[in-house]
């Protein structure tokens, strides 16, 4: 199982794991 994290253009993080996008919540 390999998770790959990826940023989008507005800098939220998100979690790409099997094709599937899924924000992750913001951090502090």
């Amino acid at each position: 199982r390999v998770l790959r994290f990826d940023y989008v253009e507005d800098g939220r993080p998100l979690i790409y794991h099997r094709g599937d996008y899924r924000f992750l919540p913001p951090v502090g």
